[in-house]
């Protein structure tokens, strides 16, 4: 065997060598789970759910009701949703 012949197969040995350390690392390791995001109830979904057609109100009204529910997934002063619901009465 020559000395190129020997070289060639000392580094096809450590190529494998070197692919079965690492397929034995990626086997090794547990797959991440997935967060699943988070979801989050915003104004329309609360919307869908209130049915304005049997409700007999004025437009203004229900503005408010939209500006409050809006308001209300912002996280805000709690002083001023009291104050829009005072101001629907």
């Amino acid at each position: 065997m020559t000395e190129f012949e020997r070289a060639k197969q000392e580094a096809i040995y450590r190529v494998q060598k070197m692919n079965e350390s690492y397929r034995q690392k990626i086997e090794g390791e547990k797959p991440k789970p997935k967060r699943e995001p988070e979801r989050r109830q915003n104004a329309l979904d609360i919307m869908k759910l209130i049915r304005f057609d049997s409700v007999k109100t004025d437009p203004d009204r229900l503005l408010l009701l939209g500006v409050l529910l809006l308001l209300s997934t912002e996280k805000t002063d709690e002083k001023l949703l009291y104050a829009l619901l005072y101001i629907m009465i």
